[in-house]
C-alpha cells in the first residue's frame, strides 16, 4: 500500500503547498543575515518585504473570512 492511500490527495497538495510557501518565506532571512552582517541595506529596495507582507495580510484576511485552516496557517507563519 502505497502512502497516496492513507492521505488524500487534496491532504498531499495541501502540505506539500504549506511546506513549499513556508521554504520560500525563509528565503528572505537570507538577505536579512546579508543586510545583518554587512549593517547596511545598501542600495536593495524594500519592495518584496513590504508586498509581501500585503500579499500575506491579504490572504490572511481571505483565509479567516472562508475559514481555510491551511491559508490562515501559511499567512501567520508570513507576516511573522
Amino acid at each position: 500500500m502505497g502512502l497516496l492511500e492513507y492521505i488524500s490527495l487534496i491532504d498531499f497538495l495541501a502540505t506539500s503547498a504549506t511546506i513549499s510557501t513556508v521554504l520560500q518565506f525563509l528565503t528572505g532571512l537570507l538577505i536579512c543575515r546579508k543586510y545583518i552582517r554587512k549593517k547596511s541595506t545598501g542600495d536593495t529596495s524594500g519592495l518584496p518585504f513590504i508586498s509581501g507582507f500585503l500579499s500575506c495580510s491579504l490572504w490572511l484576511k481571505y483565509g479567516l473570512l472562508s475559514h481555510e485552516h491551511t491559508v490562515i496557517f501559511v499567512n501567520i507563519i508570513g507576516l511573522w
